[in-house]
């Protein structure tokens, strides 16, 4: 099992999708079936041709699947952040298809690219301490600590300290601090 692909990477989506109660599924099977083109356009690497022509045909497929879940929202409410979207006014103004796709897409991309990076941090950290790895296995309930640290973990120089207080760490002295 690869954990970021087959855990990390399908928990924030299934999630997202509860919460915006995808009918189906159909959102998280798009996200899920590209995960290479998941923040491909955010890499600092030129995209092939062949990467845009992939990356815009995704766009055009959930925009579509968008317009018509909006539309069944807008027929059949639900108890769900789609329909709080889609009913949601200000001043007799209600958000346009273009601004409720933008709010769904935004949702993702946040949700989904900060949960992938705090689960394999977050193992990456317990790998490198093993000794907070076996503090966390002997005593779970540590984990919102755990969790916590992880969000504030600085790959660069922290050690994690999941049995800590909150924001404890313990920075890694530097042979030449000055590189």
């Amino acid at each position: 099992m690869d954990l970021i692909e087959d855990f990390a990477f399908r928990l924030p989506v299934t999630i997202i999708c509860d919460i915006a109660r995808d009918p189906g599924g159909a959102t998280a099977r798009h996200f899920t079936q590209v995960p290479a083109m998941a923040g491909a356009c955010l890499d600092p690497v030129p995209l092939t041709p062949a990467e845009i022509a992939q990356g815009n045909a995704g766009n055009l497929m959930a925009q579509m699947y968008f317009q018509q879940l909006f539309e069944l929202r807008r027929k059949s409410p639900g108890d769900d952040l789609t329909t709080q979207l889609v009913q949601a006014e200000e001043d007799g103004s209600k958000l346009s298809n273009e601004e409720l796709t933008a709010n769904i897409i935004l949702l993702f991309g946040a949700g989904h690219e900060t949960t992938v990076n705090l689960i394999g941090n977050g193992l990456l950290a317990l790998y490198r301490n093993p000794d907070q790895l076996a503090l966390l296995k002997a005593n779970p309930a540590l984990i919102t600590n755990a969790i916590e640290e992880f969000l504030r973990y600085d790959l660069l120089g922290a050690v994690v300290r999941p049995g800590g207080a909150g924001g404890h760490r313990r920075p890694r002295r530097q042979e030449n601090p000055e590189g």
